[in-house]
């Protein structure tokens, strides 16, 4: 039987059979990639402190940015206030202030002054109110502090004055301590600073200042549990601020207790020269 005339003369049926076939290569077993665990994953948090640097899920030269943390609104920066008041005066330690670092910004700090500013006008207004039976119980117990009751109006003169005063005192401290803290090679800002000083500073002064307030008006035993009730304040905010400064800064405990010893012996001397100016005869 003839067979067609072949269309593609170039081609022959011979040649098929005679090219090479090509044998696959199995002397090397191709790679296998194993799944990375959890790419998207929140890396393990230790005792509440981050891990510093990238975390494990960020894969740099791959084009992929790490999810960022959402900012807060201010209102919610208003209402997380008291619990983190709550937290660090009821648990201080290093890592209660290392937690609330990353919340700093300036209009907090600001907004937390503004709350001390009100409570001192508000705690002036109240002895402004009562100063004839603050100044009376007074007088049952000591010439010296009537005297200083008598001069600043049973302290209603403070009320107004803590526009000026709270902000200057606060940031003057603040410089004091910062510059000691970076003499120590301190590695935080002052913003960190101001923000975390703010969260034992609000709530222990006013605490203070109204119980203080509430024992002028108790005869003999609330003159007499004043000092005390200074002494705790003190002691107390004193070790909630090496705490502080320790998180901030990443200082020993040791170079922290001297940062803050420092500009609290200096405030000392400063208040007892201030009594005696008002208490020292004309």
């Amino acid at each position: 039987m003839q067979q067609p005339p072949n269309p593609y003369p170039q081609f022959q049926p011979q040649q098929w059979q005679q090219l090479p076939q090509q044998q696959p290569n199995y002397s090397q077993p191709p790679t296998y990639y194993p799944p990375s665990q959890s790419p998207y994953g929140t890396p393990p948090i230790q005792n509440g402190i981050p891990p510093y640097g990238n975390p494990t899920y960020y894969q740099p030269g791959y084009g992929f940015v790490p999810p960022q943390i959402p900012s807060h609104s201010i209102w919610q920066s208003i209402k997380a206030l008291p619990k983190q008041y709550m937290k660090v005066v009821n648990h201080p330690s290093t890592t209660a202030f290392f937690q609330e670092i990353s919340k700093a910004n300036w209009l907090m700090i600001w907004l937390q002054l503004g709350i001390m500013i009100l409570a001192s006008i508000i705690l002036g207004s109240i002895r402004e109110l009562f100063a004839p039976i603050i100044i009376g119980v007074a007088s049952l117990s000591s010439s010296s502090y009537t005297t200083i009751l008598t001069e600043t109006g049973a302290g209603s003169a403070f009320g107004i004055l803590s526009i000026i005063t709270v902000p200057l005192s606060f940031f003057f401290g603040q410089v004091y301590q910062y510059a000691l803290a970076k003499a120590f090679n301190g590695q935080g800002t002052f913003l960190t600073q101001s923000y975390t000083a703010l969260l034992f500073h609000v709530p222990l002064n006013i605490a203070y200042n109204y119980t203080g307030a509430f024992l002028d008006f108790i005869p003999f035993f609330g003159f007499n549990l004043s000092p005390l009730l200074y002494l705790m304040w003190l002691v107390y905010s004193i070790i909630l601020n090496v705490f502080q400064i320790k998180a901030v800064h990443n200082l020993t405990m040791g170079k922290a207790l001297v940062v803050v010893l420092i500009p609290s012996f200096t405030n000392l001397c400063l208040l007892s020269i201030a009594v005696l100016a008002l208490i020292s005869p004309r």
